[in-house]
């Protein structure tokens, strides 16, 4: 399945509260980001490394214009960010956008 420019609501939530906007697939908030001075991203796949967190993952990235993408090499996930370069996926990591 290719990517998709904005995020699927198969099983997502999306929601705004001030100036964090929240992602959540199933139980689990996959992507938090702040808008605003000094953009930040948060992101967490709750142990559920799949090709549906990630592909919400980039999904939200490419809908807001967060500047990342997430993706898989020999099993192991990475974060490709504009301005951070490439960095290994952690749940719970930050970045600025």
């Amino acid at each position: 399945m290719g990517q998709q420019a904005t995020i699927s609501r198969y099983q997502t939530k999306v929601w705004s509260t001030g100036n964090l906007t929240t992602v959540r697939l199933y139980e689990t908030n996959v992507v938090s980001f702040f808008t605003g001075g000094g953009d930040a991203v948060v992101l967490n796949s709750g142990g559920w490394r799949t090709a549906t967190t990630k592909s919400r993952m980039n999904q939200t990235s490419n809908q807001y214009d967060l500047g990342y993408q997430v993706y898989q090499q020999d099993f192991e996930w990475f974060v490709k960010t504009r301005h951070d370069g490439i960095l290994p996926f952690v749940d719970g990591m930050g970045f600025h956008s």
